[in-house]
């Protein structure tokens, strides 16, 4: 059911159920910041006329004409379709989108789980590198030692002969 505009004398049909019409509605408000400008601003209303003319050529390819007032159609009804196809696909999108962050934290989860992994595996490289080192230490050691008792040998031997 159309309501009428809520402004005294004004009978043009309201926006929504209540309120006011486009004419009187407020499209400014003092307790809303200016809007800003960033590096990736671009204008909304440059899109949307590409868009709406990209709908008006595709209805022309398929009905041979442009969307156009009094043809037949009872327009609420195809609002009311429209918005409900509209529904449907803005919860698609959020579904496939809540899968796609789900997928995500999988990943995420499972990069966090092989960092765990990498960072155990590195810890027993290192406890391998140092019993290696400590070996190579000791192998050194024994080396060292044996050379040592091979020149002191050497040594009595030379001067006992």
């Amino acid at each position: 059911m159309l309501t009428h505009c809520e402004v005294p004398g004004c009978h043009d049909v309201s926006v929504t159920k209540w309120g006011p019409c486009l004419k009187h509605l407020s499209l400014t408000s003092s307790d809303q910041q200016m809007p800003t400008v960033g590096p990736k601003s671009r204008s909304v209303t440059a899109e949307l006329r590409i868009l709406l003319d990209a709908r008006e050529r595709k209805g022309i390819e398929t009905y041979g004409r442009s969307l156009e007032t009094h043809n037949g159609r009872s327009a609420p009804r195809d609002l009311v379709e429209e918005l409900i196809d509209g529904a449907q696909y803005a919860l698609q999108w959020e579904l496939e989108r809540a899968d796609l962050l789900r997928e995500r934290l999988e990943r995420i989860e499972e990069i966090g789980r092989l960092k765990l992994a990498l960072e155990a595996q590195r810890r027993v490289m290192e406890r391998i590198q140092a019993d290696a080192n400590n070996e190579l230490a000791r192998h050194r050691a024994v080396e060292e030692f044996c050379a040592d008792r091979e020149a002191r040998r050497a040594s009595r031997d030379a001067g006992g002969e």
